[in-house]
């Protein structure tokens, strides 16, 4: 199985340098090309707060849902260890 090359890599070592060059003198000469989002470079105070409390909550969200997941496992593994023993689980009455 042979591979294609990457057109970059067809060019001469002088050529790819040329290129790299020419590409990193617009992103210094041409910023706005270069952005990443929309919200970088907006000036209201609303939309640079939303975006930021949406980093907040896309970043703690998978983290409390994977604790929420081990304490519900963990609960389990109790459950199932007093279930064992024989112990009756202290929120249902004891037969007499």
């Amino acid at each position: 199985m042979s591979s294609i090359p990457p057109p970059v890599a067809l060019l001469p070592v002088s050529r790819r340098r040329s290129l790299l060059r020419g590409l990193a003198a617009l992103c210094w000469l041409w910023p706005s090309v270069v952005l990443a989002c929309p919200v970088c470079f907006v000036a209201r105070e609303a939309s640079r707060l939303a975006f930021l409390w949406t980093a907040i909550l896309m970043t703690f969200l998978p983290l409390c849902m994977m604790a929420g997941i081990v304490y519900f496992l963990w609960r389990q593994a109790q459950r199932s260890a007093r279930e064992n023993q024989g112990d009756a689980p202290p929120d249902s009455p004891k037969p007499h």
